[in-house]
């Protein structure tokens, strides 16, 4: 969930830069743009996969004295309770953590594929 979400809007979203949609984007496909499209694609993949990991940090934490529930019923219960609002539970330390990651690693994927190996920008 997370590459496929980070690499497809990472395409996305530095094509649709490039292309200047409504007169905003950037004249060639350098640092600003990556870095900007870095960005977006680390927020649409922490929005995407962050339901999943609170659900799944739920199952891990549960009683283990206590009788185990199962994902599903963790979920009805989760939904239960806070509606879908309780899988975005601490969405924003999360998207604090996903942010600095992204500064770094698609731009620093991108200077490797022209710099390094030549096989120019993605």
């Amino acid at each position: 969930m997370l590459s496929g979400s980070q690499l497809a809007t990472y395409d996305t979203a530095k094509r649709a830069l490039l292309s200047k949609p409504f007169g905003i984007g950037f004249d060639n496909d350098g640092p600003a743009a990556q870095l900007t499209a870095s960005c977006l694609s680390g927020l649409v993949a922490q929005t995407v996969t962050q339901p999943a990991d609170t659900l799944k940090t739920l199952v891990m934490s549960q009683n283990t004295s206590a009788q185990q529930k199962s994902v599903l019923e963790v979920m009805r219960r989760t939904i239960r309770s806070g509606g879908m609002r309780a899988f975005y539970a601490g969405y924003v330390p999360a998207l604090a953590r996903q942010g600095p990651v992204m500064l770094v690693q698609m731009p620093l994927v991108e200077q490797l594929r022209d710099k390094v190996f030549g096989l120019g920008y993605m």
